[in-house]
């Protein structure tokens, strides 16, 4: 209700100017500069003719809405600085409380009141099953990938039509270097408190290939073996000799059937390694938050020491996409305040000539 009365404001301000314009002109025909006495006398005559008139005529009543703009303006050009100490102090407050207000709880948007539906009290008591607590407390699955970019080739105001892969052409896991290094970067992985082994049974790709070669080495039927000599060499284990690498690393993928790892065109593209999350889909917007700043900052501080061609790791998970929707709807939110402020100040600073 206050800003409708504010909106009012530069209407009336058009108002009293050109209420000071007719004034002004009144006063610049009194000004005229006199040439004659005889023009004088005209001009006396005129002026005693002109009040006979006015007395003689019965004033005209203000209309209602005048008389409403005209004491709404009055009243408002009297309060105006205590008007505008009070609505200061009240942005500033606001904006103080504002800022303290807590996010939700849980992402899991509810719509309808528990106490009146039953089907809402349903889904509170089977939220307090030990099944699906402990479910949420799982986590979810996340993915360090390697050889991939994070692009969206999509059409953002197409949600059917989802992006293409975006293959990183820098990637070359084939350097002896960059072997050892991803030989050892998925047990590190696995070792940080936001990431744990989502499979009892699970082993690391690079891992189980480095044991691989080792068993094929102590395997003396295997040195015999043409094919495994054509693809590995004399292998012994990680690192391979870096012509031998990918021919070697998709042998073993065609027996092993490792889903981690994609090739193309007889080189290894992408290398994936899964681990479980402690966040879910609906966990509070806080701990999806400081989840992914955590997670971010230790890949940027690893992604530091990685040889070139394996430094443009990434992680992702499906869960984030929520994360990053609330965030985005916050960071609108905090803009589209911020716009409407500064413009509605702009306008009323111009209409009004306060400067």
């Amino acid at each position: 209700y206050i800003l409708c009365v504010f909106l009012i404001f530069p209407a009336l301000c058009v108002y009293d100017m050109n209420q000071a314009k007719s004034n002004c002109c009144m006063v610049l025909r009194c000004c005229e500069k006199k040439t004659s006495a005889k023009g004088d006398e005209e001009e006396e005559d005129n002026d005693e003719e002109e009040n006979v008139n006015d007395t003689e005529e019965s004033p005209k009543p203000e209309s209602l809405i005048r008389r409403i703009l005209t004491r709404t303006y009055n009243g408002l050009h009297y309060v105006r600085w205590p008007m505008f100490a009070v609505c200061f102090a009240a942005l500033i407050l606001s904006t103080v409380f504002a800022a303290q207000l807590e996010l939700p709880t849980t992402s899991d948007v509810r719509l309808l009141n528990p106490s009146k539906f039953q089907q809402e009290k349903n889904y509170e008591w089977r939220a307090n099953l030990l099944y699906d607590t402990l479910n949420r407390a799982s986590g979810s699955r996340a993915f360090v990938t390697f050889g991939l970019t994070p692009a969206d080739t999509g059409d953002h105001n197409n949600p059917e039509k989802f992006t293409q892969l975006v293959l990183d052409e820098s990637f070359d896991p084939s350097s002896q270097e960059t072997q050892s290094f991803l030989l050892e970067f998925c047990p590190k992985l696995l070792e940080q408190d936001f990431a744990n082994i989502f499979d009892e049974d699970y082993v690391c790709s690079m891992t189980q290939f480095d044991s691989w070669l080792q068993g094929q080495y102590n395997n003396s039927l295997s040195l015999e073996d043409d094919t495994f000599v054509e693809k590995c060499g004399e292998a012994t284990g990680v690192p391979v000799a870096q012509e031998k690498f990918h021919s070697c690393m998709i042998y073993w993928n065609g027996e092993e059937g490792d889903t981690s790892i994609s090739q193309r065109n007889g080189k290894v593209q992408i290398m994936s390694i899964p681990f479980q999350s402690r966040i879910t889909f609906n966990s509070p917007f806080q701990d999806l938050d400081d989840e992914w700043h955590m997670t971010e900052a230790w890949m940027k501080s690893e992604m530091k020491n990685a040889p070139q061609g394996s430094n443009k790791a990434f992680f992702t998970s499906e869960d984030y996409w929520w994360y990053d929707t609330n965030n985005q709807m916050l960071n609108t939110a905090y803009s589209a305040a911020a716009i409407a402020i500064a413009t509605a100040g702009i306008v009323i600073l111009v209409s009004s000539r306060s400067f």
